[in-house]
């Protein structure tokens, strides 16, 4: 791969190469709404030992390895909110409200583009599968 690849992160916590070098390399932590551009080197560094890379990866390809979609191709950094706020009791209980705001519209196709735009807006919803008990 000879070009630079640029990404935005969608979701806070993805691990990007930052240092490339001879003999080690170093990840960092990035975060919703950063754009990243990534050089051939660094792309290299995120290949496993069968040479395939997560950034080859398509959304829905995504969500069914993670759960969630961790970046998108290209600069998609103007219409993100919440940069860096994301942590997941902030996007639950936001998420949680739009929902609720949802529910309470009338016209069933105005509500359908409601959660339509809540599913693009914070992804699908949690599963409720969850421990309770505290540890």
């Amino acid at each position: 791969m000879t070009e630079n690849m640029t990404i935005t992160v969608w979701r806070s916590g993805l691990s990007v190469p930052d240092i490339v070098g001879p003999v080690y390399s170093a990840n960092r932590i990035a975060y919703r709404g950063e754009v990243v551009t990534l050089t051939p080197e660094q792309i290299e560094e995120t290949r496993d030992r069968s040479g395939a890379t997560w950034l080859d990866l398509s959304e829905a390809e995504q969500i069914a390895r993670w759960g969630h979609v961790k970046f998108k191709l290209g600069d998609h950094s103007a219409g993100v909110k919440f940069l860096g706020e994301d942590d997941s009791t902030i996007q639950f209980r936001r998420r949680e409200n739009a929902v609720l705001a949802a529910q309470k519209i009338a016209d069933a196709g105005e509500r359908k583009a409601a959660f339509a735009k809540i599913n693009e807006l914070y992804g699908p919803g949690d599963s409720g599968q969850r421990t309770l008990r505290q540890y």
